[in-house]
């Protein structure tokens, strides 16, 4: 990371201005304001490019909102995140110091994640205890900064948590399966359930095998959560995307973490990926999306930098050729109908 300018405008310069306005309100307007040139130099991480895009849009929702119904833990937040975006485009020295005096978020974890800050290692182990909230997207952070003296964390972890994050420390063990000797004691006299923490004990993460998956929503969460923070290839685990959507139960924790991070996996999608696509991976790609939220499909192909007609033609030909039959409400049938109206 690093300082960016222009001969207009400096990061330095909007910073100043944040900090320097009167109100809260005035600092995210200002903000706001400025956004077209926020983003065109935030040339970082697509996850974290995704989530300050994700906090413009509430911004803009908010600014409607301003002054008169304006909720103060709400602006708080704003506030804090834009500190928080802001203070990490200035530079990582500056952030890692910012940080110093301000409890993390979850853009902040997300930030820490996507960089592998080592350095925030022991931070985000003292928040782990104190922020629950952010317990989950604590472990993805760790889980990218592996080294042996978090085994005894991890172990902790995997025995008292709930499912999601008992899970994630368990793919951190996984990390050193043959230096932790207490898998048994992970056990929870659930067929299922051991049998994830079995295959965890017994085979390394880099390898686990994608194309051979069990109805077992347990070891389907290890390969998804897995794969999320390993995987370099989005086209190897489509199969395992699709699997999971469909077996793991819509109304379990573990779902709603699995949508997370087929989101974030199906963001990192390239160009030159999606251009070596076969029939079976569009297929499993239109079986993804009928069932991921629509307004995450959206925002899906509207950030790819895969022209959106490209990818429109390349469906409705694997559909007419795989005579596909799409219900009229399915997400695809949305998007193909809206493209023929455009």
């Amino acid at each position: 990371m690093h300082n960016v300018s222009d001969k207009q405008f400096s990061y330095d310069h909007l910073i100043d201005q944040f900090h320097n306005t009167d109100t809260k309100i005035n600092g995210l307007q200002l903000f706001y304001n400025n956004r077209d040139k926020v983003l065109s130099w935030f040339k970082y991480d697509t996850i974290i490019t995704i989530a300050l895009y994700h906090f413009v849009d509430q911004l803009a929702y908010e600014i409607r909102e301003f002054p008169h119904k304006s909720d103060i833990y709400i602006l708080d937040m704003l506030y804090r995140k834009a500190e928080s975006y802001l203070a990490f485009m200035k530079g990582l020295q500056y952030y890692e110091q910012f940080l110093l005096i301000n409890n993390l978020i979850y853009d902040d974890v997300l930030i820490i994640w996507r960089h592998s800050l080592v350095g925030l290692r022991d931070r985000c182990i003292s928040d782990f205890h104190e922020q629950k909230s952010l317990q989950y997207h604590l472990t993805t952070a760790l889980l990218t900064m592996p080294d042996e003296s978090l085994i005894p964390f991890f172990y902790d972890i995997a025995l008292s948590s709930d499912a999601d994050v008992a899970i994630s420390a368990i793919v951190g063990l996984g990390l050193f399966r043959k230096k932790f000797a207490n898998w048994e004691k992970l056990y929870k006299g659930d067929t299922d359930y051991d049998a994830m923490v079995f295959l965890a004990s017994s085979c390394d993460v880099p390898r686990y095998d994608y194309s051979n998956l069990p109805n077992n929503m347990y070891i389907l969460f290890l390969y998804i959560r897995t794969a999320e923070i390993f995987a370099n290839n989005v086209t190897d685990v489509l199969p395992l995307m699709n699997t999971v959507l469909h077996i793991i139960p819509e109304n379990h924790i573990l779902y709603l973490r699995s949508i997370e991070a087929i989101e974030n996996l199906l963001y990192r999608l390239t160009h030159r990926e999606f251009n070596h696509f076969t029939g079976a991976d569009i297929m499993h790609l239109i079986s993804i999306f009928n069932v991921l939220p629509p307004a995450s499909v959206h925002n899906i192909i509207q950030y790819w930098h895969i022209p959106e007609m490209d990818f429109i033609f390349t469906v409705q030909r694997i559909i007419q050729e795989k005579q596909i039959n799409l219900d009229d409400c399915s997400n695809i049938a949305t998007l193909l109908c809206t493209a023929e109206f455009d």
